[in-house]
């Protein structure tokens, strides 16, 4: 097996020069007032920043202040509940889900409140953005959630629950969405001959346990063994939860049959794809063929194969987490090495405890690398300088690689 992926890589290097390394990307034009929103969705709207939730009161009157609350534990959470509906030109107005198209939120001077929908005014109108910060910034922990804004002026919320409009950018301002309705958890495995691995490549150890877990959360979970890159390209839009379990290479996912024989490829761009299928005639797939904001209802993406989530040729364009987040896609992860499959096993095993345990994205990873970590000294030893597969460091210096864009502030596990 070994052998095979040896010749798939500098397959997808002749592939780079074929192609002159022309820079397609995601096209920019499209009609949604948002990626990763759903004109047709219910959503619970909650300020990343305090983890409090946007509240319209069941009795409601008008001029009454919109406020937020943290989530219940079980019960009444309809009051948290918004339709965000399309409203003017690249604009949205929020509109309770307690008392569908009643009352919507505005805007009175600075301050937030019901008023009844639909309105003819702007105060009942808002534009969204999904916002987006490099490591650097001193935002990054908010990047990939939203933005309110009417005109210049941002919707905030403190941690006292007040709501209000402020012109000044700050951590009051950033909103995470989460769908409330839960759509398919797939998971996609591997197991077949591989001389390199005692015989066999098996990447199937979690899948009981993600799809018990994953419909205990109310998901429609499934996993699939040994699956083409057709079928799992199909299931991605589909998907709120997708998880891939196989071997990869740079900016690629790379699928098995049952025999160990290559059944396609899912690429970020659409010209590799068509390429590598005119030179293999080995039918694959690219994740930008979705159009824009294709992927609105994908919650969760995990490629957790050897460097998913680097950039063919250095270019954002050919990076396969990238372009699933710039086609809606909420939150992506891949690798950024090679990445042994027992400590893969254990950093799942952990990610998907945590999601259960009603941890965030961020905290779920927080403490999956730190399992992986574990797991690498236990498995490969305390003292290792590489493990043996070109990787730069081992033993405790050991650190789960992983490349993610996206709202790492959300929650998998919500009612």
């Amino acid at each position: 097996m070994k052998n095979l992926i040896k010749k798939i890589i500098p397959l997808l290097l002749v592939i780079v020069m074929i192609m002159g390394m022309s820079v397609l990307g995601v096209s920019a034009s499209g009609s949604f007032y948002a990626p990763g929103i759903d004109s047709n969705g219910i959503y619970y709207i909650m300020s990343a920043d305090t983890g409090r939730y946007l509240d319209m009161p069941s009795t409601v009157t008008t001029g009454d202040l919109i406020t937020t609350s943290f989530m219940p534990s079980s019960g009444y959470t309809y009051s948290k509940q918004w339709y965000a509906t399309p409203s003017g030109t690249n604009q949205v107005s929020f509109i309770g889900a307690v008392n569908p198209y009643g009352y919507g939120m505005s805007t009175y001077y600075l301050s937030v409140s019901a008023y009844p929908y639909p309105q003819d005014v702007s105060f009942g109108r808002f534009t969204l953005e999904r916002v987006t910060y490099p490591s650097t910034s001193s935002y990054y922990e908010f990047s990939g959630t939203y933005t309110i804004k009417q005109g210049t002026d941002y919707v905030a919320s403190n941690s006292n629950g007040s709501v209000y409009l402020t012109s000044t950018l700050g951590a009051d301002c950033f909103w995470s969405f989460m769908n409330i309705d839960k759509g398919n958890a797939n998971l996609f495995s591997f197991n077949y001959p591989d001389g390199s691995n005692n015989g066999r490549y098996n990447s199937t150890a979690n899948n009981d346990y993600f799809e018990e877990i994953m419909s205990d959360m109310g998901y429609d979970a499934t996993y699939y063994i040994n699956s083409s890159a057709v079928e799992a390209h199909t299931l991605l839009n589909s998907s709120d939860i997708f998880v891939f379990r196989g071997h990869g290479t740079t900016g690629t996912l790379i699928f098995f049959n049952s025999s160990g024989y290559n059944v396609g490829n899912i690429f970020a761009d659409v010209q590799y794809a068509e390429t590598y299928e005119d030179v293999t005639g080995i039918t694959s797939r690219a994740v930008g063929s979705f159009s824009n904001n294709g992927l609105k209802n994908v919650r969760c993406v995990l490629y957790l194969g050897c460097s998913t989530g680097l950039s063919i040729g250095n270019l954002d364009e050919y990076n396969l987490v990238n372009v699933t987040y710039e086609c809606g896609a909420q939150f992506v992860m891949g690798t950024t090495e090679t990445v042994k499959t027992s400590v893969n096993n254990e950093w799942l095993y952990v990610f998907i405890s945590e999601i259960a345990n009603g941890k965030n994205i961020q905290t779920a990873i927080t403490e999956a690398n730190l399992a992986a970590k574990i797991k690498y000294v236990n498995v490969f030893g305390d003292n290792s300088s590489t493990d043996g597969s070109g990787t730069s460091s081992g033993g405790q210096d050991y650190i789960y690689p992983i490349y993610y864009v996206g709202d790492t502030t959300q929650y998998l596990n919500i009612p």
